[in-house]
C-alpha cells in the first residue's frame, strides 16, 4: 500500500504496473491461487488509492477556492466597513454591537443545520464549552502543548475551569479589538486601514510564543519583519502635519486594535488543541455569543474615547439609532456615501 500510495502521490496517477515489483519479489514464494489472490488483492489496492487521489486532488481545490473567497471576501468587508464607518465616525459603539447580532444569528444557523441535517457536529461538540473536561488537566500533564514557565501558575489556577472561560475571554477579545477598529477607521485611508490591520501578524506571533512556546522559523521571522517594516514605512511615508496632529494616533490605534483579536486566535488555538474535531462553527458561535454580551463593558470605553461627544448617554444612544437608520442627526445626514 506504501509503494502504491507512494506512486500515486509522486505521479498524480496510479496504474496497475504500479504493483509489479511487489508482485514479481510475491511470485517465487506464492502459488498459483497464492499469487491469482495477491494479484485481486493489488488490484483492490489500486482503486483504494485512487479514490484517495482523487479527494486528496478535490481537497486541494477547495483550499484554493477557499482562500480566494477569504481574499475576496475580506476585500469586500473592509471596503463595505469603510464606508459604513465615515458616517457613523461617532457611533462606533452601535456598530460594535450591531455586527456580532449577526455574527450569531449566522454561526448559529450554520451550526445548528450541521447538527440537525448534515450531523457533522455532535452533541458532545455542543456542550464542550459549558462544562469541565479533564483534558484539561490531561493536556497539561502530557504537555502536549508546550507551555511556558511564566504562564504555568495561570494554568495550574483556571485548568479546572470549563473550556468556557476561553470562550469568554475569545468574546472579549474579539469585542474590544472591533470597537477600536470602527473608532479609528473613519479617521484614516482605507489603505493605512488595510496596513495597520497587518499588525495582528505580529501579534500573533508574539501571543503564541509567550503562550503556546511556538517556535517559528528564520523565514517565518523573516516574513514578519517584513510586515513590520513596511507599517513603519507606510506610516512616515504619508508624514504631514494634518497626518501629525491627527491621523497618526489613530494609525497606531488601528495597529493596537489587532492585539486583543489575535489573544482571542491564540485562544482558539489553545482549544483546538484540546478538541482536534471540534466543529470551528461551535468555536465561532460561542465566541459571537459572548462578544455580544460584553457590550456593557463597551459603554465607558466609548465615553472615554470621546465618542458621546460631551452628550448624555441616553441622548447618545438615541442619536445612534438615528444615525444607524440612515437620518439627519445635529444637521447631519448619515445616509452612507459610496464613496468615502
Amino acid at each position: 500500500i506504501a509503494h502504491t500510495c507512494g506512486s500515486m502521490a509522486s505521479k498524480r496517477r496510479v496504474t496497475f504496473e504500479d504493483t509489479l515489483p511487489l508482485l514479481a519479489s510475491d511470485r517465487s514464494r506464492l502459488s498459483d491461487d497464492g499469487f491469482n489472490s495477491a494479484v485481486d488483492e493489488q488490484e483492490e489496492i489500486v482503486k483504494y488509492c485512487c479514490i484517495s487521489l482523487r479527494r486528496r486532488i478535490w481537497n486541494e481545490v477547495i483550499i484554493i477556492v477557499l482562500m480566494l473567497l477569504v481574499i475576496a471576501l475580506g476585500s469586500a468587508n473592509a471596503v463595505a466597513s469603510q464606508i459604513m464607518t465615515v458616517p457613523m465616525s461617532n457611533y462606533s459603539f452601535f456598530l460594535s454591537v450591531f455586527n456580532p447580532i449577526l455574527y450569531v444569528m449566522l454561526y448559529y444557523g450554520i451550526l445548528l443545520f450541521r447538527y440537525f441535517v448534515t450531523k457533522s457536529a455532535t452533541k458532545e461538540m455542543l456542550i464542550y464549552p459549558w462544562r469541565p473536561r479533564p483534558n484539561w488537566r490531561q493536556l497539561y500533564v502530557d504537555k502536549e502543548v508546550s507551555i511556558p514557565k511564566w504562564s504555568q501558575p495561570l494554568w495550574r489556577f483556571g485548568i479546572w475551569l470549563p473550556p468556557l472561560k476561553f470562550f469568554i475571554v475569545m468574546g472579549l477579545c474579539d469585542g474590544l479589538g472591533n470597537i477600536l477598529g470602527l473608532i479609528a477607521k473613519p479617521y484614516i485611508s482605507g489603505q493605512m486601514s488595510s496596513l495597520m490591520s497587518q499588525t495582528i501578524v505580529i501579534f500573533s506571533m508574539i501571543c503564541a510564543v509567550l503562550f503556546l512556546g511556538t517556535k517559528y522559523t528564520f523565514w517565518q521571522l523573516f516574513s514578519a519583519t517584513v510586515v513590520a517594516g513596511g507599517a513603519i514605512i507606510c506610516l512616515f511615508a504619508n508624514w504631514s502635519s494634518s497626518f501629525a496632529t491627527q491621523g497618526f494616533q489613530y494609525a497606531l490605534l488601528m495597529a493596537i486594535s489587532t492585539l486583543p483579536n489575535a489573544i482571542s486566535f491564540t485562544l482558539k488555538e489553545m482549544v483546538f488543541a484540546d478538541f482536534k474535531t471540534l466543529d470551528v462553527f461551535v468555536v465561532n458561535s460561542t465566541g459571537s455569543l459572548f462578544q455580544l454580551l460584553t457590550w456593557p463593558i463597551m459603554i465607558p470605553l466609548t465615553v472615554l474615547l470621546g465618542q458621546t461627544g460631551g452628550k448624555p448617554l441616553v441622548d447618545y444612544i438615541r442619536d445612534g439609532f438615528m444615525c444607524f437608520a440612515g437620518q439627519v442627526v445635529d444637521g447631519k445626514s448619515c445616509a452612507p456615501m459610496p464613496w468615502p
